[in-house]
């Protein structure tokens, strides 16, 4: 068994061959690290929502803005003990680029599906920023250096 470590999310990929070819917790493509390239991340004090009710319950995530995508994956996710191996594991990272939420929680956004970026709040006094899909969905963040992550995708977005 060999560990190859994911160049956007840390995670370390399990593959028995040393020929993983996805990310199980990203999605990102292992065999081709220069085909997405990391632009910011929020590893400590991030939290997340994908819906905008007062009563949501922030979780704690990482948040990673790529050159193509935005991934949240909340603090609970656990891909340890799935044993998502080999052609399973790839299909199930592969499908975070299809979907916006995975079966395992793990959010993906495309950038070209980001409609708009703006502020917001989790209940009355925690600043948030709201990520809204061409598809109508959303997620809602909180992250250090807020106004930075908000440009970074708004820009993104262009």
């Amino acid at each position: 068994m060999k560990n190859i470590k994911c160049h956007i999310c840390n995670y370390e990929n399990e593959s028995a061959d040393g020929q993983a070819t996805l990310c199980v917790a990203c999605g990102a493509e292992l065999a081709d690290p220069k085909s997405e390239t990391k632009l910011m991340e929020a590893i400590t004090s991030a939290t997340c929502a994908t819906s905008d009710q007062l009563r949501d319950v922030r979780k704690e995530c990482s948040i990673y803005l790529t050159d193509r995508r935005l991934i949240v994956i909340p603090a609970d996710v656990q891909f340890t003990g799935l044993n998502l191996t080999g052609i399973l594991a790839a299909k199930a990272a592969q499908a975070l680029h299809n979907k916006m939420t995975s079966n395992f929680g793990v959010i993906s956004i495309p950038v070209k599906n980001i409609k708009t970026v703006r502020d917001g709040k989790f209940g009355l006094l925690v600043k948030a920023i709201i990520v809204e899909t061409t598809g109508g969905e959303m997620v809602k963040i909180t992250v250090p250096k807020r106004d930075e992550w908000k440009s970074a995708l708004a820009n993104a977005a262009k």
